[in-house]
């Protein structure tokens, strides 16, 4: 049979604690096997696989987040390239570098922000589903929410600002040569 003893030391550490219990069992029979597992180390034994799983979803979200970051990238460099010649044709007649950078960066951003209105939406909704599964942690919290959208802003004014830097130095003079 096997018996599960939990004890609590007082004061000192649970070594000490471990060997007089030790010295008790022994004196009651020389036969008996035993050993002692600091709580604090079956705790974090018990929880190795949750770690891992944390890990990776760490991970994963990670990686989601640099693929959006780079597919907005892409998609505004795209438009860019694509309304090279109107942006040009705008420096031309008179319009300012920065206001055309503030045309890019402010329709990124609407993207951005849409995107994280239907997130925010989505997840407060899932988060039932979700709530079983954390420990420690509320399903709704409002710095997670923030910190989030925060993340997403900062991403899609880099994704934005790059393309938009470049058509801000396009010379108006090249681009009506060559359209």
């Amino acid at each position: 049979t096997r018996i599960n003893v939990t004890a609590r030391a007082q004061a000192g550490a649970p070594a000490q604690l471990a060997r007089s219990v030790a010295a008790s069992l022994a004196a009651v029979d020389d036969d008996l096997a035993f050993s002692f597992r600091v709580l604090a180390d079956d705790l974090s034994s018990s929880l190795a696989q949750e770690r891992v799983v944390a890990t990776l979803a760490a991970f994963f979200g990670g990686l989601a987040l640099l693929l959006a970051g780079l597919g907005l990238y892409g998609i505004t460099t795209s438009v860019v390239t694509a309304r090279r010649d109107e942006l040009g044709v705008r420096l031309a007649l008179g319009a300012e570098p920065g206001g055309l950078m503030r045309l890019v960066v402010a329709r990124v951003l609407r993207l951005v922000v849409t995107g994280a209105v239907v997130g925010v939406v989505a997840s407060a909704w899932l988060t039932r589903y979700v709530a079983p599964l954390l420990f420690g942690v509320q399903p709704r919290e409002p710095g997670i929410f923030v910190a989030g959208i925060a993340v997403l802003m900062v991403l899609g004014l880099l994704a934005a600002w790059l393309p938009a830097s470049r058509i801000a130095r396009i010379a108006p003079a090249e681009v009506l040569r060559n359209t």
